[in-house]
């Protein structure tokens, strides 16, 4: 399902940040007061045109797209791999000299080709070992840690994992990025999918030449080297300098510095000097100290921010009044600033003396008693006292309609937060029923056209998406970028934004063929809204690529995933770009796993965890996960002492977690296949059987491909007993 959302959401899907409001009366006044002018169970016709219309305007670039008994504890089985583990260790010792041709095959240094012929299919070229190298697979005993494969320090030619010396990083220089130097600078690498084209990023045109593609792909540079150089730069990102009081260098830095602390500083002896000639309660060191408070504020300083505006507050209070409307806009700012520090107790009574003022300036009826009444359902939004905050909503809600009528804005945006309040407390059916209401309401107030009823129909389509209702869900989707496609044309950002939601949608439901059409559309407005090397255009190669190989377009979708990856490899600037580095080159392991490439999807896998270990991620889900696939790789090449090192490891991750779950019983079928592969019965029979109890506990059946695995072993060892 779609990731849900607790408020309103933009075309971007990014949050909004205003009051929540809800109502649940109003609705039968809307209904009386405005006109059913659309009947939004009637979309045969939009439908079939939104669809036209993206199909027209995809077809351009792309033709479309074709698409228990004998139960066996975690902790105990793990004990009986330590021992087996060991046990196919030595075995496979006493015949190494047998298959020492097929081992050297196995661990040959291979990268990812220069050129198209190997993604296309060719075979790579053997690169002998020097003479002398013997592999020696030593059993591994203890605890099943990290491997010593990606240790870079290492010298010795036999690891103790039992990995040749070759597999070592600091040997493997630039080998998942050898291919890049062949990436063209204009069309030489256009991704063709279906007779239509897409072009590629011009990755020789990065501005930034420290991190230049180029010097990516160059060989003495390798992934664990810039992954470690993102990282260090990330951490030093935002440091500050040492500013010493006097020091007339450093005051010329802060000069010359940011100028946010410039003007801190400026404010602060501006404060000091107002002080020592105006005297503490000056009008002017109120103003400076607001001022200051904001600056503190926006620095994430916030018991400084409130203790400013606090004094700017009663400096106002005492020089011109409760009533006025300086003070009264003080002590709304002293709200908002209390409610960041997380105060909210004393924001909502603050906000409430404010109501009680403008109530008693102006009356119950006046819309600043109702701006007043939302600002108290924010505050109350923020400490989670939903309920509450949708009665102060409603409150407003009614002033605003008795003084500004239907048609005011302030009454669909309190309405459209009522209903996303609906949707934090999982009412949806409650929020869907007041958006749609909205809709009708916006549509006849401002047109069907409009950007405000495009706004509430992807509220209304987070509703849906949260309710399961993804047929609903899809049709509000495609009405709100209809309208945004007529406002601003196919390419405008709102547009663009629209269909990315459309793709994810066809992504959760599982139609890969669409959303790859989809994301086809997005790519296109990205290029011409961001350029071609932008990161979020990165971010649309990856999930391209991703629905590509799911429809099984394998070649296309390592296209995109060599277009992505140099793009956040030359301009990652967060933590989150260097994480989707690994995640790319997971992509690609998945994508030659799947065309039989096995020894490069096993170099590629073993990058991909020696990255993510280097960022720092937690070993669960995502180390262990990895694991699996490696060995999975192993146990398809043969090499089953190291296939069975890694599912173990993996195992003991989950195991630690207390994570029994679906991806565990996955590592254990993995483990049976292992353990069947080298004669042992005993331990398959374990590993099968703990397998199919945790999927048949969760309500799977033999539908699902690792359940039916297992039983399958299991009955192929109960016949061969018999």
């Amino acid at each position: 399902m779609v990731a849900p959302s607790s408020v309103s959401h933009d075309a971007n899907g990014s949050k909004r940040t205003r009051p929540f409001p809800k109502p649940g009366a109003e609705k039968q006044t809307i209904e009386r007061k405005v006109p059913q002018v659309i009947d939004l169970t009637n979309t045969s016709e939009e439908e079939e045109a939104v669809e036209q219309q993206i199909a027209d305007e995809v077809e351009q670039q792309i033709e479309v797209l074709v698409p228990a008994k004998n139960q066996v504890s975690i902790f105990s089985f793990l004990n009986l791999c330590a021992t087996s583990a060991q046990e196919v260790a030595q075995k496979e010792v006493r015949n190494v000299e047998d298959s020492r041709e097929q081992l050297e095959k196995d661990m040959e240094s291979v990268s990812l080709r220069d050129t198209a012929p190997h993604v296309m299919g060719m075979k790579d070229t053997d690169e002998p070992k020097p003479k002398g190298t013997t592999d020696q697979p030593k059993p591994r005993t203890g605890s099943w840690g990290p491997f010593s494969w990606f240790n870079n320090s290492s010298s010795n030619p036999v690891e103790a994992s039992g990995e040749d010396k070759d597999d070592d990083d600091s040997s493997a220089e630039g080998k998942l990025f050898g291919d890049l130097q062949s990436l063209p600078a204009s069309t030489k690498g256009d991704i063709a999918i279906s007779g239509g084209t897409v072009k590629t990023t011009d990755f020789a045109g990065c501005a930034d030449k420290s991190v230049a593609v180029r010097s990516v792909a160059a060989s003495d540079v390798n992934v664990e080297t810039i992954v470690e150089n993102k990282v260090r730069d990330i951490n030093d990102a935002g440091k500050m300098p040492d500013i010493e009081e006097g020091n007339e260098a450093s005051q010329e830095m802060i000069g010359g510095g940011t100028s946010a602390e410039s003007r801190r500083l400026l404010l602060v002896n501006q404060l000091r000097t107002a002080i020592a000639t105006q005297g503490r309660y000056d009008l002017s060191v109120a103003d400076i100290s607001a001022a200051l408070g904001d600056l503190l504020n926006e620095s994430k300083e916030h018991e400084q921010a409130v203790k400013l505006h606090r004094d700017a507050t009663v400096i106002y209070s005492t020089k011109k009044g409760d009533a006025n409307t300086i003070t009264i806009s003080a002590k709304n700012r002293l709200g908002q600033v209390l409610e960041d520090a997380g105060q909210f107790d004393e924001a909502i009574s603050t906000y409430y003396g404010v109501m009680v003022m403008q109530r008693a300036l102006k009356g119950d009826k006046d819309p600043a008693t109702a701006d007043a009444l939302v600002q108290m359902a924010i505050a109350l939004r923020g400490q989670g006292d939903y309920t509450q905050a949708i009665k102060e909503l409603k409150r407003a809600l009614k002033v605003y309609r008795e003084s500004l009528g239907d048609s005011d804005e302030k009454v669909s945006t309190t309405v459209d937060e009522i209903a996303s309040l609906y949707v934090t407390i999982g009412d949806f059916e409650k929020s869907a029923a007041i958006l749609e209401e909205v809709v009708k309401l916006k549509a006849a107030t401002m047109g069907m056209r409009s950007d405000a009823v495009a706004v509430t129909m992807i509220s209304l389509a987070t509703t849906y998406e949260c309710s399961e209702q993804f047929d609903k869900a899809m049709k509000s989707l495609k009405k709100a970028y209809k309208i945004y496609t007529e406002l601003g044309g196919y390419s405008s950002e709102k547009a663009t934004a629209t269909l990315n939601r459309i793709a994810r949608l066809y992504e959760a439901i599982g139609d890969f063929n669409r959303a790859s059409i989809a994301y086809l559309g997005v790519l296109r407005g990205r290029k011409i809204n961001l350029g071609d090397d932008h990161l979020q255009v990165g971010e649309i190669y990856y999930k391209l690529g991703h629905s590509l190989r799911k429809t099984g377009q394998l070649e296309k979708a390592l296209k995109c995933m060599k277009e992505s990856l140099p793009i956040y490899v030359g301009k990652g600037v967060e933590m989150y770009d260097v994480e989707m580095i690994a995640e790319v080159m997971h992509e690609m392991a998945l994508i030659n796993k799947e065309k039989k490439f096995f020894t490069e999807a096993l170099r590629i896998f073993k990058q991909e965890l020696s990255v993510r270990r280097k960022i720092g991620q937690p070993e669960f889900p995502l180390v262990a996960r990895t694991l699996n696939q490696l060995g999975l790789i192993e146990y398809e090449l043969k090499n089953n002492s190291r296939a069975l090192r890694y599912l173990v490891e993996a195992l003991t991750i989950y195991q630690e977690r207390g994570e029994h779950g679906v991806d565990c019983a996955e590592v254990l079928v993995n483990a049976g296949l292992v353990f069947q592969s080298v004669k042992n019965q005993a331990r398959a029979i374990d590993a099968f059987t703990e397998a199919a109890r945790i999927f048949e506990e969760r309500g799977y059946n033999e539908d699902n491909p690792h359940l039916a695995t297992a039983k399958a072993g299991l009955a192929k060892m109960s016949s061969n007993k018999i």
